[in-house]
Formats: C-alpha cells, structure tokens, sequence
C-alpha cells in the first residue's frame, strides 16, 4: 500500500502496469474497447497517459460524438446484412464504447459473443 501512495517514478511505472493489465483484463481481452469515463480519463492523466484536462475533454466529446454516428450506421448496416459478423463486431464495439455500464444492453460482458 505504501507503494501505491507514493508519487515517484517506479510508483508511477509500478501503476502503469497495473492500469495496461487492468484494461486488457476488463476490456481488450473481451473486445471491448476502454470507456471514456470520467474517473478512467483522470487515472490516465495522473499517470501521464494522457495530456491536460481540457484538451482531452474536448478530444473526448468530438470522438464520442463521432462514435455516436457510427453507431447508428452500423446499425442499419446490421439490420439489413444480418450475417456480416464485422458489423455485428464493430456495433457491439461502439454500443461499448458509448455504455455508462460495463455491462451491455443483453446482460454480457465481452462483444465476443456477439460475433459467434
């Protein structure tokens, strides 16, 4: 515990393991891609991922804002082509993304059940 309370360059490199193993357990390991929740975007600026707050406040509503239209597209897509599994694979993706839970709509975690 001590460890993750100090501020120097090994805490900081010990926490930035831990955030990569945490993401691709949670997240890139079921085909999903990382929320841009609140907490999440400030873990990464204090570990230095990512750049200053209000940059990527604005970086963050343009690409959901991007998101949200893709969205719909790979809907319609899916509703008309029913057995592309890439549609399928990227709307789950986005539906992802665009979630405030991490569970989905259906009651499943990972987007690879979707593609099956």
């Amino acid at each position: 515990m001590g460890l993750a309370l100090k501020r120097d360059s090994r805490a900081l490199a010990a926490a930035r393991i831990e955030w990569g193993r945490f993401k691709y357990v949670f997240y890139t390991r079921q085909g999903r891609p990382v929320p841009d929740w609140p907490v999440y975007n400030e873990i990464e600026v204090a570990l230095g991922l990512r750049g200053n707050k209000e940059y990527e406040k604005g970086r963050l509503r343009t690409k959901r804002k991007i998101y949200e239209h893709l969205e719909t597209i790979l809907q319609r897509i899916c509703t008309k082509c029913p057995g592309w599994r890439w549609a399928k694979r990227e709307h789950c993706y986005l539906k992802a993304a665009l979630s405030d839970s991490y569970m989905l709509q259906d009651g499943t975690y990972s987007c690879h059940s979707h593609v099956s």
